[in-house]
């Protein structure tokens, strides 16, 4: 049914969907996969590291996922280094000097009497990550232009960079741009990505072996830091110690700090006070679920990139149900186009229903509405015509339900805001980010009114 080169990918592929993204990139990127015709899974990966952590953890996804695709289960899975050298040495290469080093002081750009030990960077980024690839929405205007002016301006525009958001949202993606982005500018820049993961597993390393300068001048002697999943950290007394450590070596030196997390440095918990003052202290940033119109671009991005031709309805049919998780969307994207690959006659129906979309009906076109749509909508379920709405009006009620249409025409349509002032009979645009500000503030404070309504109001319009 499929040659080792078409199944090997889609084993990668739908990995990558299953699998948080800096779990892939550390064992599974740029690994070799080959299978035969007695269904044995043969994985050669970088080191001796992932082969472990594979092993250990991930034998049960693996087999999982060649099920989905091939209806078998692999006969055996082998997990193969291609790692020649020893693996457990260390990853600097020390001059041919002799000499026992003395203590290193790191604050000192020429210590003396110290062989030269030079670490030899990887920056494990993923190459596909890029702005390039990384659709904007509302739901990440913010960050992705503070993530595109630090990547032109290392360790000035916004430092430390905190960008934070839930699972599945494109954190990952978008400063690994950053990355990719400085390094394209700068090839010479030592950019370094990790999850706070990799960096307790490199302290508890270097303290049993007693390499603790290898360690800090790993992640000391870097242009630019990138720390996935900081969250992690809570509740960890020597590994704050340690970044509060490094990160004020850095940030002192002018190094570009960048943080990503699943909630904002407020709500990490057991988090010294210190280390949220300096998150704080940046800019810090947050990514939301994407709209319906953002939405359906990743999926027809996404299509692009594969070579793949699925019709608009499907992949809003993919949008409208699942609102939360880009992830998500992109596994369910997978499962389509592997539908589509075993079965070139399959329905779109029979797709529908193998993706458990039962709620939704394929027989009308999924499509946005129009600004007028919106402003009736919310003319009548708050009971204002359109006509206060669009006027000087400014009573408390008409001047809610007014801020809430502008809201949503910028929610859902993503229209410029010159368009919603003149869409809304105003002059200028000022009045439209007030409005947006305003209702933004409500949202994120949980105002039970202000979600009840927009719920309903969303509902209203899509389920029509």
């Amino acid at each position: 049914m499929f040659n080792n080169d078409e199944l090997t990918k889609l084993i990668l592929e739908i990995l990558q969907t299953k699998l948080p993204n800096q779990i892939f990139s550390t064992y599974f990127a740029n690994s070799e996969m080959s299978s035969n015709s007695s269904h044995e899974l043969t994985i050669t990966v970088k080191n001796l590291f992932a082969k472990e952590n594979i092993e250990r953890k991930y034998i049960d996804t693996l087999s999982s996922v060649y099920y989905n695709i091939t209806k078998s289960y692999p006969s055996k899975i082998s997990i193969k280094t291609n790692n020649k050298h020893n693996p457990k040495e260390s990853l600097y290469r020390e001059s041919t000097s002799t000499k026992k080093p003395s203590k290193l002081n790191l604050n000192s750009s020429k210590p003396t009497h110290q062989k030269d030990i030079n670490y030899i960077y990887e920056s494990n980024l993923n190459p596909k990550y890029t702005f390039e690839t990384f659709i904007v929405g509302t739901n990440n205007q913010l960050a992705h232009a503070a993530a595109v002016a630090i990547s032109e301006n290392p360790g000035h525009s916004y430092n430390p960079f905190f960008v934070y958001g839930d699972v599945g949202l494109g954190k990952t993606h978008l400063i690994q741009s950053i990355g990719n982005k400085i390094i394209r500018n700068n090839p010479t820049s030592k950019v370094l990505y990790t999850s706070t993961e990799s960096f307790l597993n490199d302290m508890i390393t270097s303290i049993k072996s007693q390499k603790n300068v290898e360690f800090r001048k790993k992640y000391r002697e870097v242009d630019v830091l990138i720390l996935d999943d900081i969250q992690f950290i809570s509740n960890r007394t020597g590994l704050q110690e340690e970044f509060f450590n490094t990160f004020n070596f850095l940030y002192q030196a002018g190094k570009q700090i960048v943080i990503a997390s699943d909630r904002p440095p407020s709500e990490i918990e057991h988090l010294e006070s210190r280390i949220r003052s300096r998150f704080e202290g940046g800019l810090v940033a947050d990514i939301k679920s994407p709209n319906f119109e953002t939405r359906v671009a990743i999926l027809r991005q996404k299509v692009e990139e594969k070579n793949f031709y699925i019709p608009d309805k499907i992949l809003e049919l993919i949008a409208m149900n699942i609102e939360t998780n880009i992830r998500e969307l992109e596994g369910a994207l997978l499962k389509v186009i592997l539908l589509k690959t075993t079965n070139p006659q399959i329905t779109d129906e029979e797709i529908k229903i193998a993706l458990g979309f039962n709620n939704k009906s394929l027989s009308k076109k999924n499509r946005l509405p129009t600004p007028n749509e919106i402003i009736e909508n919310i003319s009548t379920f708050l009971n204002v015509s359109v006509k206060d709405l669009k006027s000087p009006k400014r009573t408390t009620e008409i001047g809610y339900a007014r801020h809430l249409c502008m809201y949503l025409l910028k929610d859902i349509l993503n229209l410029p805001l010159a368009k919603i002032a003149k869409q809304m009979g105003r002059k200028d645009h000022t009045t439209v980010i007030h409005a947006i500000k305003k209702i933004s503030e409500l949202i994120e404070k949980q105002d039970p009114t202000t979600l009840q309504i927009i719920n309903e109001i969303k509902k209203s319009i899509f389920d029509k």
